[in-house]
């Protein structure tokens, strides 16, 4: 009776622990479908995640091209019509038309650098740094400005230090463009005739550049400049200051506003200052035509 019951009870339990087995098997089995899936999901969301990100740099680095190549485009189309009505007026001044033909070649150099520049950001490339004169990208900047002559106001530049910066040379050329293009705009638009003053210094190992107009900016202008806000035009879509902000936080650099006392808006760029001993290269400047 003893073995027959020993023999009952290990039947009893093979039978559970074959039961257990089956359920835990089954139950693994279900647990590694549904993960399967779920990494299958997940998969999927990765891949269209990308594709979303993809498009929303596309879309991003469109926007750049876009707002940067109007300044060499508008110039090429500037110069082409300063040498048709030469060419118009039987000019038969060769030095003239040489240098509108320089000018011409040095926008087309410039366009040619900022496609060249939203390339490297689609790829990911690491922005190439060098010593840079600040002061003379500024201006560089500024000569650019008064080429065009679409502005009433004036522009001037006072360089108190000759800081060098350890950045792209094109890239703090466009951040003095956007920054000396929007200040005329505002001061046009509130005080024509008015000016706008640039002031380059350094101070405790930061550069420093300021750009003040004679808009009608206020504190409540700087409220939304600072919370990314960017555009006060009705225009506008603050592509600029977004671009300056992007390319100066790179180089641990800060973009910041303040009221004029006497009205108007300061913006002023602070950008460590570069100690290494490799000499800066010089640009080539060339008078305006």
């Amino acid at each position: 009776m003893l073995a027959g019951v020993l023999i009952l009870g290990l039947s009893l339990h093979s039978v559970r622990v074959t039961e257990l087995v089956k359920r835990r098997t089954e139950a693994l089995t279900k647990s590694l479908a549904e993960q399967r899936q779920l990494q299958e999901e997940a998969k999927v969301a990765s891949q269209r995640l990308e594709r979303l990100e993809c498009a929303g740099v596309v879309a991003q680095l469109s926007v750049i091209f876009a707002h940067e190549m109007r300044q060499p485009l508008g110039a090429i189309s500037l110069y082409s019509f300063g040498l048709r009505r030469l060419l118009g007026q039987g000019s038969k001044d060769v030095d003239k038309m040489l240098g509108v033909l320089d000018k011409l070649d040095e926008q087309t150099t410039r366009a040619n650098d900022i496609v060249t520049r939203v390339r490297s950001y689609a790829k990911s490339e690491t922005v190439k740094r060098e010593s840079v004169l600040l002061a003379q990208q500024i201006e560089h900047a500024a000569a650019e400005l008064k080429t065009t002559g679409r502005y009433e106001s004036r522009l001037e530049v006072m360089v108190l230090d000759n800081p060098v910066v350890m950045a792209d040379p094109l890239e703090m050329e466009l951040v003095a463009l956007n920054l000396m293009k929007n200040a005329l705009e505002a001061t046009d638009a509130h005080h024509p005739g008015g000016s706008v003053m640039v002031t380059l210094s350094a101070e405790n190992d930061r550069a420093i550049l300021s750009v003040s107009d004679e808009g009608d900016g206020t504190k409540v202008t700087v409220d939304r400049l600072m919370a990314g806000l960017e555009s006060m035009k009705a225009e506008g879509l603050g592509l600029g200051i977004s671009i300056v902000r992007g390319i100066l936080e790179a180089y641990g650099g800060r973009l910041t506003y303040a009221v004029r006392r006497q009205g108007g808006l300061i913006a002023r760029v602070t950008l460590p200052l570069n100690h290494n001993e490799e000499e800066p290269k010089p640009i080539e400047q060339k008078e305006n035509v």
